[in-house]
């Protein structure tokens, strides 16, 4: 594989590890901003906006441009938005660089394609254009599970110093191997808004929605699930307040600052179990 295909699948790897290592850090994330897990949840959505809003109209825009130059730049700003998230005090200003990061990846990605296209023959651009996005999928296998790791164990804002170390190492591949190439005529982004009208490419979009979003769901709801207390040991440690019948009933069973016999998150008392 040509060192510039080389450089171009390692810009990509950088930033889907950036995209998707947030989800393992969120109760971490939370913790450490004193935000509840709604709040910092906002911090995937935020990407999501940046990516599918930001991402068109900064790609329409730039067409034009070298572009080299173009990623050299956009790679220069991803960087700068992972030291910044790295030490962000506040969820806000959390929020405003992920939303910056996203747009420059969603831009990263269309004009890697674009570049690997003329590294080769034509013969030759499907595979080019695997192997560049075979860094996106080596992110999710390999950078993800690596930075979540040095996240939970250090602390969250290392994770994005890794990330950023990454995305420095992509971007001195680019600048060294990547030729100059002049930017395309570019496509108006009114007749880019008139493509949706195609029933297929609704369908694939909506395929690649779900192929994404539904991941990711379910990481962030596992997530949060994971880092609440387990009920049963509220009750068998006695932390949690004993319910009334615990203490008004005769019944000998449970009583007040005993151990509640728990099922689930049902402590019961015969005949019958109660919330």
């Amino acid at each position: 594989m040509p060192l510039a295909l080389f450089a171009l699948s390692l810009s990509l790897f950088a930033i889907g590890t950036t995209e998707f290592v947030v989800v393992g850090l969120l109760p971490a994330l939370a913790g450490s901003l004193h935000v509840s897990l709604s709040i910092i949840g906002l911090l995937v959505t935020a990407y999501a906006i940046g990516i599918a809003a930001g991402g068109l109209i900064v790609t329409a825009l730039s067409a034009r441009m070298n572009r080299k130059h173009l990623l050299v730049a956009l790679m220069a700003v991803f960087i700068a938005g992972n030291l910044v998230s790295a030490a962000a005090q506040d969820v806000q200003l959390l929020i405003a660089t992920r939303l910056i990061t996203a747009v420059a990846h969603a831009v990263i990605a269309s004009v890697g394609a674009a570049l690997a296209i003329s590294l080769v023959d034509e013969s030759k651009q499907a595979r080019a254009i695997s192997a560049v996005f075979g860094g996106l999928t080596a992110s999710l296998v390999v950078g993800v599970p690596l930075c979540t790791c040095i996240g939970q164990h250090l602390d969250w804002r290392a994770a994005f110093l890794a990330v950023a170390v990454i995305s420095a190492l992509a971007l001195v591949g680019d600048l060294l191997f990547l030729p100059n190439g002049p930017g395309s005529p570019g496509v108006p982004l009114r007749r880019q808004v008139a493509r949706l009208a195609d029933k297929q490419l609704v369908l694939a979009l909506v395929v690649a929605l779900l192929g994404f979003g539904t991941p990711t769901s379910l990481r962030s709801w596992r997530t949060s699930a994971a880092s609440a207390p387990a009920p049963s040991a509220c009750c068998s440690s006695g932390s949690a307040q004993p319910p009334r019948w615990a203490t008004s009933s005769p019944d000998p069973s449970p009583t007040a600052g005993s151990a509640l016999p728990c099922w689930g998150d049902w402590p019961c008392s015969p005949p019958r179990c109660r919330r």
